[in-house]
């Protein structure tokens, strides 16, 4: 997990204060925000759709995070997370998702070569960002986006799986 500066995550470092334990030591819980978080997920194909499901998942248990705003060029994936998860602000286009004032913060779930353009849009917009694995193609657009992460007090952290943990 990579972390820079106070921001938003499901692991990402809170906004609201200290450390309670040593647990937080490492990452805080979106519980931890004073507000509801609300989340635009930008990219619901294959692995979008397993991150909204994670994210429903997450509400579940008293989290205080809200989807409500997607993105996806494909109308199919639209509908489906429309009616799976109830999405009820969808955009075609990412710029305007991250035009929006309500957003805290996004997850990047788009192909590859789309990830340093995204995010860099997402980080111009003063959006926290968590973006999946690899964080670019280029380690020059990687350090990019850390700096500007960085200049902005912004939270950009990469979504890395593991398995046999």
């Amino acid at each position: 997990l990579y972390r820079i500066g106070d921001g938003f995550s499901v692991t990402f470092k809170s906004r609201c204060g200290e450390p309670r334990n040593e647990l937080d030591q490492i990452g805080y819980s979106v519980a931890d925000f004073y507000n509801e978080a609300e989340i635009g997920v930008i990219g619901v194909g294959y692995w979008g759709k397993k991150i909204l499901e994670e994210y429903t998942e997450l509400a579940k248990t008293g989290e205080k995070v809200n989807i409500q705003s997607i993105c996806d060029l494909d109308a199919g994936n639209v509908q489906y997370c429309r009616e799976r998860f109830g999405a009820t602000h969808v955009f075609r286009n990412h710029g305007e998702l991250l035009s929006s004032p309500e957003i805290d913060a996004v997850n990047i779930c788009t192909p590859n070569e789309t990830h340093y353009q995204i995010c860099r849009d997402a980080l111009n917009a003063n959006k926290h960002v968590l973006l999946e694995k690899p964080m670019t193609l280029k380690p020059s657009e990687a350090h990019e986006l850390v700096r500007l992460a960085a200049n902005k007090g912004l939270t950009l952290s990469v979504g890395h799986i593991f398995r046999f943990n």
